[in-house]
C-alpha cells in the first residue's frame, strides 16, 4: 500500500487547520468552525500517527489532546474542567511513552527535577490565590505535566524533538494558566497567539520523534 497520499494528506490538514486557526479564530469567541478547525489540527496528527504506525501511546495522546481541544473551545466550567481532564490522561500517556524511551527511573536528573519543581511550584503559588473551585484539578495537572516534562528531559539529545515538544507545552501551558487564572482573559490579544503557537509546535515536534524516519525511537 502507498502511504504517501495519506500522510501528505493528514500534514496538509493538521498545519492548514493550525495556520487557519492561528490567524483568524485565535482568541475569538466560541464557534463551530473555531471549534473544527483546532479541533483538526490535532486529529490529523493523531490519524497520521495511525498511519505510519506510530507507538498506541502516541496515538492515544493526540487524540486524548484533540479531545481536550474540542472541550475547551467551548465556553463555560464544564467544559473547562472535561478539557482539563482529557489534557490530564494525555499527559499520562505522553509520561508512559517517554519512560519507555529514556528507559526508567535512572535515567531521571534530580538536577533538573529539583528545578522545575521550583518552577512549578512558584507557578502554583502564583496561581493559588485565583483558583477557588478549581484548587484540586489544577494541581493534579501540574503534578502531571511536572511528570512529563521531567520524564522528557532525560531523553537522548538525538532525540531533541522530544524534549523541546514537552518544553513548549509546559511554556505553553503555563501561560494559559497564567491568563485564565490570575488575568482572567485581559491579555488574551496578546496571550492567545503564543499559547497556541508553542502548543502545536510541541505537539508535533513530538509526534515527529516517534514517525518522522530521521529519528529512531
Amino acid at each position: 500500500m502507498n502511504f504517501a497520499a495519506p500522510v501528505a494528506a493528514q500534514i496538509i490538514i493538521s498545519v492548514t487547520s493550525a495556520v487557519a486557526y492561528l490567524l483568524f479564530y485565535v482568541g475569538k469567541p466560541p464557534s463551530l468552525n473555531r471549534t473544527i478547525i483546532k479541533t483538526l489540527s490535532i486529529a490529523a496528527l493523531a490519524a497520521l500517527a495511525v498511519i505510519m504506525d506510530g507507538p498506541l501511546l502516541l496515538v492515544a495522546a493526540l487524540a486524548l489532546s484533540a479531545l481536550g481541544d474540542l472541550f475547551i473551545s467551548r465556553d463555560g466550567e464544564a467544559a473547562f474542567l472535561a478539557g482539563l481532564g482529557s489534557f490530564l490522561l494525555a499527559h499520562v500517556a505522553y509520561v508512559a511513552l517517554f519512560w519507555q524511551v529514556v528507559g526508567g527511573a535512572a535515567a531521571l536528573s534530580p538536577i533538573f527535577a529539583i528545578a522545575f519543581a521550583i518552577y512549578a511550584i512558584a507557578i502554583l503559588r502564583w496561581l493559588w490565590p485565583h483558583l477557588a473551585e478549581m484548587t484540586a484539578p489544577v494541581c493534579a495537572y501540574i503534578v502531571v505535566i511536572f511528570a512529563m516534562v521531567v520524564t522528557a528531559a532525560a531523553a537522548p539529545l538525538a532525540l531533541w524533538p522530544i524534549i523541546a515538544g514537552a518544553a513548549l507545552f509546559a511554556l505553553s501551558d503555563s501561560v494559559l494558566s497564567a491568563e485564565t487564572f490570575v488575568f482572567k482573559d485581559k491579555l488574551r490579544r496578546w496571550t492567545a497567539p503564543v499559547i497556541w503557537s508553542t502548543y502545536y509546535a510541541s505537539q508535533a515536534l513530538i509526534a515527529a520523534a516517534f514517525i518522522c524516519p530521521h529519528f529512531s525511537v
